[in-house]
């Protein structure tokens, strides 16, 4: 195969020397002067430049291989436009040692020199100040500088081989119009050199192994590199400097020692269509250079960067491949106004990095598999991210001390890392003016330097992280199926996170610390913590999102002074719907929370907040709980289906005030202290309407209908109740509890009692006790020292059941169906009360209780007395059934009662050592059955015919009567 190629190869060279002697005989045709002459090896140094000097008719010259071919130390000065060919096999040879300086040096135009194999020359060929010269398909080896061609214009350097030198293979120098193509050169040091130079073509030329660069360029214009290979050359493949307009394209560059392209301090440079592989250092590098296109190449293994840009401007990445880089796919570094479109970034340790840069576009390109970041910002302000799928990093976008950025429209899924991370910002380095492009049109507020906009995120261990980072903007972006939370925020403020979709990440949906947040318009759904998580994060605020079936609960609040929830629907979550802790200066008004599994708001150790018009609806647990919270007002929230519609485990001063509080398993249930529950409607409870287990509340206006349990329970001591209505409740009021005031209430058709009281030291004053004629009774009391006045008790079997001991029962309109008031205890107080409608007014089963001042209109019984020393005195009973007062007992005191008209007897007494004074007992008196009572001064009245003989009935021993009278 060796041989074969080298056949062919000699074939080809034939072809060109008997192509460029035909091109040259026509041309003489035109010409009757044009004369071609040969040299053989027989010629001398000086005969052949004799020939070339002294022949005025010389077009042409040609080397004629008649034995070896060898042309031993000729090094010839071109001083005639002429056209030098040869023999294949022609060999010029020079000694370096013995200074052979050229083997051609041109000192005229129009010079062509064809077919040479040239060695061991200081130059091969050279040319210094002339035009139109052609130099083909020559072999120059071994020389110190194969050709050199200077201040030279329209020159035309093809299908040479240019090996082994120790110089520049070829070396171009202030010369114009120079075309270098299909030659192979080799193991010099610069393959190709150019300076100064302009209109300079390179194109499909084998430039490798060679000591420095593959090609250098320097204070160039016009240069166009194409089509070449250019590899394992120990410098750059292309090294440009100092010049402009120049097109590198459709070149092979791989294996090199520094870049595959290197471009420093030029402008208006295209680099396209290049395969750049495996290079030592960047695959492209652009510094100090402006205006530079880098478009369609593939960049991939180098060693350092795929592109890296320093210190440059107006630099446009466009529709590259940069992959499997050892660094970065793509690396700026102190540059501005550079886009970076289109473009395949993979397997790279960075995607892009940016450092210290200003203006830059990085949009729609695929940034995958890299090691680290997809995009990492260090230093960098006015950047704009866009369409950009990103994904499969170690991370997604990082940004540190950056400012002015958007990211907007692009794909982040599946990187190992955070998908967008911000920390620290350097807005402070910066003021508006018309050279931040992040103006309105890009950002919708210019009070905001970074936003991210229309992002989907999705796949990542952590979504998007923004530490210390100020004046973010976060809108439209979906944000899904994250590995950990789906926003965090970190000693941030003035961050807008608003109109994202954040759903069925494994941690919180958002996470926000020593933060100022908006949150506003967000599907919050489904993610496996919580749906806002804030904690440490002044004057936040929560606003018309929806936070949906999240695992933990919905809106979570640690140490969040001033913050503000409004117009959120807070719906099925596992958890609370609300939890706040540690804050003060809560706002929480207008928001929906429903059927979350667990409570509808928490709060803990808060402090002076509102909580208004809200709806908390079908949570499993509380509706409302209030621990340690002081200084709080519940207003005008709708609460309904949840277990207890608000609890107050402690605190002090709170107002629940107008609320609605419907179909709970309990209404409200507190244990705080000077708490306000005041114009309240609870209804349909099914347990207690209120339960107070704290002292010095107020219960004030509040409308309690058909609770199955109690309307108000009282648990602890020194609670006010006024002016509540309490409708259809089982049992309307339990005071369990000493120094309750209850007063001013209306307590209607309970089912079994008005209000039941079991404990001391109570005012129950000014009350209506209404039932439907079937409840047991209107008032039961167990206890000690209450004071039950002026109360207003209707539509019961039994008006007030009394147990204990030094009660008071005053100015109480009782009226009944059996019995009025029921004592059984000792120094009871009853007076003033009026008593109607009840088979028995008044029963006693005790000693020592005073009843006095009573008006009782009964059917059977007005008083029925059981017990020892009880007073009545000044009562009315008249016109019972049976017995006005009716005593068993002794040493009671019944005196100056008004006992008129009862069918049996005024009074009627059993005992002993009981005294009946000064009573009125008409139409039927006095009976005793007794020792040693005294019976005096009463008013027996006129009696007639049998109602004569029940006047006075006294049976017994030692019993006084006297002065009775009519």
């Amino acid at each position: 195969m060796k041989l074969k190629g080298e056949i062919m190869k000699n074939v080809y060279k034939n072809l060109l020397v008997f192509l460029s002697i035909f091109v040259l005989i026509v041309c003489s045709l035109s010409s009757v002067s044009a004369v071609i002459y040969h040299v053989n090896e027989t010629s001398t140094l000086d005969d052949i430049q004799d020939l070339i000097d002294t022949k005025g008719d010389i077009t042409g010259l040609h080397f004629d291989k008649l034995g070896s071919g060898l042309y031993d130390s000729i090094g010839l000065d071109i001083t005639h436009a002429i056209t030098i060919t040869c023999d294949v096999g022609v060999k010029l040879v020079g000694s370096i040692d013995d200074f052979n300086d050229y083997a051609f040096n041109i000192l005229s135009d129009n010079v062509g020199i064809i077919g040479f194999t040239i060695s061991e020359y200081i130059t091969g060929i050279y040319s210094d100040g002339y035009s139109n010269i052609n130099i083909n398909n020559n072999t120059l080896k071994n020389s110190e500088f194969s050709i050199d061609i200077r201040s030279t214009n329209n020159t035309t350097i093809t299908n040479n081989s240019v090996l082994d030198s120790d110089g520049d293979g070829i070396s171009i120098s202030s010369a114009n119009n120079t075309n270098i193509s299909g030659n192979n050169i080799k193991n010099v040091s610069n393959g190709v050199y150019l300076t100064e130079s302009n209109n300079t073509k390179i194109n499909d030329n084998s430039i490798n192994n060679n000591s420095g660069d593959g090609v250098s360029i320097d204070s160039s214009d016009t240069i166009t590199v194409d089509n070449n290979e250019i590899s394992d050359n120990e410098g750059d493949g292309i090294y440009l400097s100092e010049s402009k307009n120049i097109e590198l394209k459709n070149n092979i560059i791989s294996n090199n020692g520094g870049d595959g392209v290197s471009v420093s301090t030029s402008s208006n440079v295209n680099i396209e269509s290049n395969t750049i592989d495996s290079n030592d250092n960047n695959g492209i590098s652009v510094s100090d250079s402006n205006d530079t296109k880098i478009n369609k190449n593939k960049v991939k293994k180098n060693k350092n960067n795929g592109i890296s840009t320093d210190y440059s401007r107006k630099v446009k990445i466009t529709n590259n491949h940069a992959s499997s880089n050892i660094n970065d796919g793509i690396s700026l570094n102190n540059v501005e106004n550079i886009s970076i479109n289109d473009n395949n970034i993979s397997s790279n340790n960075y995607g892009i990095y940016a450092d210290s840069s200003d203006i830059i576009y990085i949009t729609d390109n695929n940034i995958t598999n890299n090691h680290e970041t997809g995009i990492f910002l260090n230093y960098d302000k006015n950047i704009i991210m866009t369409d950009n799928k990103i994904t499969n990093n170690n991370g997604g976008i990082s940004a540190f001390y950056s400012t002015l950025l958007l990211i907007r429209s692009n794909i982040i899924e599946n990187n190992l890392g955070t998908a967008i991370y911000l920390n620290n910002d350097i807005n402070n380095e910066i003021t508006w003016n018309s050279t931040n492009i992040l103006n309105n049109s890009y950002m919708g507020h210019a009070s905001y330097y970074v936003g991210i906009v229309n992002n989907i995120i999705k796949n990542n261990l952590e979504s998007i992280e923004i530490n210390t980072f100020n004046y973010t903007s976060m809108v439209f972006n979906t944000i899904r199926s994250n590995l950990n939370n789906g926003i965090n925020i970190y000693s941030s403020n003035n961050i807008s996170i608003s109109s994202n979709n954040i759903t069925n990440n494994e941690g919180n949906g958002i996470f926000v610390s020593e933060s100022d947040v908006s949150i506003g318009n967000n599907n919050i759904s489904k993610n496996n913590g919580f749906g806002v998580y804030l904690i440490d994060s002044l004057r936040s605020v929560v606003w018309t999102n929806l936070v949906f079936g999240n695992n933990d609960g919905g809106i979570l609040l640690f140490d969040c002074d001033d913050a503000w929830l409004r117009y959120n629907d807070i719906t099925s979550n596992i958890g609370s719907g609300i939890f706040g802790s540690g804050s003060k200066n809560l706002t929480i008004e207008v928001n929906d929370v429903f059927s979350n599994v667990g409570e509808g708001l928490v709060l803990i150790d808060v402090f002076n907040s509102n909580i208004r018009y809200n709806n908390i609806v079908g949570n499993r647990y509380e509706g409302i709980i209030l621990s340690n919270v002081n200084r709080t007002e519940v207003f005008n929230n709708l609460v309904k289906n949840n277990s207890i519609g608000v609890y107050i485990g402690s605190g002090f001063s709170n107002n629940i005030i107008w609320n609605f509080i419907w179909d709970n398993v309990e209404g409200i249930n507190t244990w705080g202290e000077n708490t306000k529950i005041e114009n309240n409607n609870i209804s349909n409870s099914k347990t207690n309407g209120i339960s107070i287990g704290g002292i010095n509340n107020k219960i004030k206006n509040n409308t309690i209908t058909t609770s199955k349990g109690y309307g108000i329970n009282v648990l602890a001591y020194n609670n006010t109740i006024i002016t509540n209505r309490l409708n259809n409740n089982s049992i309307g009021v339990y005071i369990g509890a000493d120094k309750t005031t209850f007063s001013n209430n209306n307590i209607n058709n309970n089912k079994h009692t008005g209000i039941e009281i079991v404990s001391s030291f109570n005012i129950v004053k000014n009350n209506r006790i209404t039932g439907s004629n079937n409840e047991n009774y209107g008032v039961k009391i167990s206890g000690n020292y209450n004071n039950f006045t002026k109360n207003t008790i209707s539509g019961f079997l039994n008006g007030v059941s009394l147990k204990g001991n030094y009660n008071l029962l005053e100015k109480n309109t009782i009226k009944a169906k059996n019995y009025g008031v029921i004592i059984k205890g000792s120094r009871n107080l009853l007076e003033k009360s009026i008593i109607s409608g009840v088979k028995v007014g008044v029963s006693v089963s005790g000693n020592k209780n005073s009843i006095i001042y009573n008006k009782v209109k009964s059917k059977n019984f007005g008083f029925s007395i059981m017990g020892i020393s009880n007073y009545l005195g000044r009562n009315t009973a008249n016109g019972n059934k049976q017995n006005g007062i009716k005593v068993w007992g002794d040493k009671n005191i019944i005196t100056r009662n008004t006992l008129n008209k009862n069918k049996i007897h005024g009074i009627s007494l059993r005992g002993d050592k009981n005294i009946i004074t000064l009573n009125s007992v008409k139409i039927r008196g006095i009976k005793v059955s007794g020792d040693n009572n005294s019976i005096t001064k009463n008013k027996l009245g006129k009696t007639k015919g049998k109602d004569s003989k029940h006047r006075l009935c006294i049976k017994g021993f030692k019993n006084k009567v006297k002065r009775n009278t009519n």
